[in-house]
């Protein structure tokens, strides 16, 4: 038999944890023994545009906050997209629209 291989490069691979079927990256250590971390699920709808809207710097969300846009989207994967590249061209619905006064 040849030398066990030592990766550096993460594979992902189904792993029972807490009785339920997770994913996790797996790699082989110096010792030949497994290293594993979580895989983060991937996050869809509301859930993302929250997570995007969240990473914009202060002063553009209170920017876009302040005015409102013809274009109100509905947080589908597809037009989050565009979203991504260009959040303050449209408005989401729950997101970043303009505050009403009380």
């Amino acid at each position: 038999m040849g030398k066990k291989k030592i990766g550096r490069t993460w594979t992902r691979r189904k792993r029972k944890i807490n009785g339920k079927n997770r994913y996790v990256w797996v790699r082989r250590n110096e010792n030949g023994d497994y290293e594993t971390r979580m895989h983060k699920p991937e996050v869809h709808g509301i859930a993302l545009a929250k997570h995007i809207h969240g990473q914009r710097k202060k002063r553009s969300k209170s920017m876009d906050t302040g005015r409102s846009h013809k274009k109100k989207i509905k947080p589908t994967d597809k037009a989050l997209r565009s979203y991504k590249k260009r959040p303050g061209s449209a408005d989401i619905k729950g997101i970043d629209t303009k505050r009403r006064r009380k």
